[in-house]
C-alpha cells in the first residue's frame, strides 16, 4: 500500500519464500561502515516530499543533485513525525543544492506525480524512474512504464516497456519535460544505472531481466548527444545493435532490481541488496568490483546488514545502491530504503489507509557510510 519495485516482487512472485540472490559474506560491514544521520536526516521532511522509495541520484553540472523517487508521500506531515499511510505520487523529483532540497511535481494532474504522460490514467499505469544523467542542457532519465493486470483472482502490475524523459536544466531549475518510447528488448529494462564517457560523447546503461526472484545484468552503449538513434547492446564481448543481441555480462552473481554501479579508483563498483520481500529478509547489501565496465563483477563483501526495527522487526528493506557524488574521507555513501508493509506489525494508525498515518521512518531512505578499504581490500 505504500511501495513501489518491491511491491512487483510480492505480486509477481507471490507463493514463493524470497532467498539472497548472492552467497553468505563472512564479512561484517557494520564493523567497518556507520549510519549517516546527517544525510538521512536530509530527507526528514515535514512539506513537499515527506515519505518514499527509490533514491536514485544524478549529479548535475552545477554541482547540484537531482534525486529521483518512486511512489511518494506529499504533505500531510504530522508531528511528531508522522505521514500519510498512502503514498499520494507515483514518483516525485527533487533538487538537491547543498542543504536545501527542492520537491519537483507536476501540478497540472489530479495525481501530481512529476513524470506522466498526457492523459494518462495514474490509476492504470505510472512510471516509476530509474537513473539518468545530464548532457550539456539536458537531463535525460530513464522510466520503467507499469501497467495493471489481472491474473486470475490477484491484480498484478509487470513492467510494460521504457520511456526517456529529456528535460531542460538551467539556473537549477527543471522545465519543459518530453517523452519518447525506448526499445524494450527481451523484457530487459536498461538506465537502472547510467555511466557517462565524456570524451568519447558516450554513455554506458547497465540494465536488468528478471531470473527468478533475482535478476540477471546487461550492458547498452549509445552517444550522449542522441541515444535514442544509436543503441548497441553487449553481447559477449562484441557490441551490436540487433535488438536480439542481448547478452547477460555476468554470470556468477545476479543482482536486484536496483543497483548502482561507479566507477571509482579506476575500478568499476557494483552495489546491490539481498533479495526480500518482507520483515527480517534482504537486510544484506553488497559490493563487487570489475576491472572494465563490461563486467564480471567479482570480490564479493557485504558492506552493509540492515538494522532498522518496527515491533522488533527488521523493516523490509531493498534497493541499495552507491551515490559517489558524496564520497567524503575516502567513505562511499550508500543509501537503501525501507518499507513497513508486510509482516511488520500495525505500522497504519486509523480506520483506513486512506485516512491513517504511520510513523515517517518506515518508509523513508537510509544512509551509510562504506569506507573504500572495505570493498577494495
Amino acid at each position: 500500500m505504500f511501495t513501489r519495485h518491491a511491491i512487483f516482487f510480492l505480486f509477481l512472485l507471490i507463493g514463493i519464500l524470497p532467498i539472497s540472490c548472492h552467497k553468505t559474506s563472512t564479512v561484517e560491514g557494520n564493523q567497518f561502515s556507520y549510519k549517516d544521520s546527517v544525510f538521512t536526516n536530509y530527507f526528514v521532511r515535514k512539506s513537499g516530499w515527506v515519505s518514499g522509495d527509490g533514491t536514485y541520484s544524478i549529479r548535475l553540472s552545477d554541482g547540484n543533485t537531482l534525486w529521483l523517487m518512486g511512489d511518494s508521500g506529499i504533505d500531510g506531515w504530522k508531528a511528531p513525525d508522522s505521514v500519510r499511510c498512502l503514498f499520494q505520487v507515483r514518483n516525485c523529483a527533487l533538487i538537491q543544492s547543498g542543504n536545501d532540497f527542492t520537491t519537483l511535481l507536476d501540478t497540472s494532474s489530479n495525481i501530481k506525480s512529476f513524470f506522466q504522460l498526457a492523459g494518462m490514467d495514474q490509476t492504470k499505469e505510472w512510471f516509476w524512474p530509474l537513473h539518468g544523467y545530464q548532457y550539456q542542457n539536458t537531463v535525460y532519465v530513464f522510466l520503467n512504464h507499469i501497467v495493471y493486470f489481472n491474473s486470475g483472482s490477484l491484480i498484478q502490475f509487470k513492467v510494460k516497456g521504457q520511456f526517456l524523459a529529456k528535460m531542460n536544466y538551467a539556473n537549477g531549475k527543471i522545465s519543459k519535460i518530453t517523452y519518447a518510447a525506448l526499445p524494450f528488448i527481451n523484457e530487459v529494462t536498461f538506465g537502472a544505472q547510467v555511466l557517462q564517457d565524456i570524451t568519447q560523447n558516450k554513455i554506458y546503461m547497465y540494465g536488468n531481466k528478471q531470473n527468478g526472484l533475482a535478476f540477471d545484468l546487461y550492458l547498452a552503449r549509445a552517444d550522449a548527444s542522441n541515444p535514442l538513434n544509436t543503441m548497441e547492446y553487449y553481447d559477449n564481448g562484441v557490441w551490436t545493435q540487433s535488438k536480439t543481441g542481448v547478452a547477460n555480462i555476468n554470470k556468477s552473481y545476479t543482482v536486484a532490481s536496483e543497483f548502482s554501479v561507479s566507477m571509482i579508483q579506476n575500478k568499476y563498483i557494483l552495489i546491490t541488496q539481498q533479495i526480500g520481500l518482507s520483515c527480517n529478509q534482504g537486510t544484506e547489501i553488497y559490493s563487487f568490483i570489475s576491472d572494465s565496465l563490461q563486467g564480471e563483477f567479482t570480490h564479493q563483501k557485504m558492506i552493509w546488514k540492515v538494522d532498522d526495527l518496527f515491533e522488533n522487526k527488521t523493516l523490509w528493506t531493498y534497493g541499495g545502491k552507491g551515490h559517489p557524488q558524496f564520497i567524503l574521507n575516502n567513505e562511499l555513501l550508500i543509501s537503501y530504503n525501507v518499507n513497513g508493509i508486510g509482516s511488520c506489525g500495525n505500522v497504519c494508525i486509523g480506520a483506513s489507509v486512506l485516512t491513517g498515518h504511520m510513523p515517517a521512518y518506515v518508509y523513508r531512505p537510509k544512509f551509510v557510510r562504506v569506507p573504500l578499504k572495505l570493498i577494495f581490500q
